[in-house]
């Protein structure tokens, strides 16, 4: 087996685009809610998250949380699931010891159309440690991204090392359009066509 490693950025990002591209793909199969495609993004995303930790020591423990399940992270096994934790979605990774090794990834998900809800998932998001921090919404896409753009770039809590990834789902498309945006940038990287 392989030593423990903490996954870089672009691998993070790299399993969130695949889990979003899974959930599109079956589109026609939601109801046009939220908490449905919630659900759904995120049980892609943990099924990603948990093959990629299947040839990891055994001196790491992943745990992935979500939805209301058991938050208690066990010590025998490398990957469990459970309820949601501070984030709509949190990966953590743990020592054998039961001690926090990192955090991966933390999403935040708005299906509201209005921007201030958004702006306040993002804003619980800054607080976070998370390697990369996501954003997924439906407000109108240009407008919500250049707001939260803006919002980073301008708060006192916002460092150069931070990692965001912005997903807008595109509903005429059926498919999600995500964007990767550090302090640092001038504007966001558009990752999808």
């Amino acid at each position: 087996m392989d030593a423990w490693r903490p996954p870089s950025k672009d691998e993070i990002i790299g399993l969130f685009r695949e889990a979003l591209d899974q959930t599109a793909g079956r589109a026609d199969m939601f109801p046009d809610d939220g908490p449905g495609w919630t659900k759904e993004q995120f049980t892609d995303l943990r099924r990603l998250i948990e093959d990629r930790c299947r040839g990891e020591d055994a001196e790491c423990r992943n745990w992935v949380g979500y939805g209301h399940r058991d938050k208690t992270p066990r010590s025998d096994c490398r990957f469990q699931a459970g309820g949601e934790w501070l984030y709509d979605f949190t990966w953590i990774q743990y020592s054998r010891k039961g001690e926090m090794l990192a955090m991966p990834l933390a999403i935040e998900s708005e299906y509201h159309r209005d921007q201030r809800e958004v702006v306040y998932e993002l804003e619980k998001l800054m607080a976070s440690r998370a390697l990369v921090r996501a954003v997924v919404f439906q407000t109108p896409e240009t407008a919500t991204r250049e707001m939260l753009e803006h919002h980073i770039r301008t708060s006192p809590i916002a460092a150069d090392s931070d990692v965001y990834l912005f997903a807008f789902w595109d509903n005429a498309q059926k498919q999600y359009r995500t964007w990767r945006f550090e302090a640092w940038m001038d504007e966001a990287k558009l990752l999808s066509d």
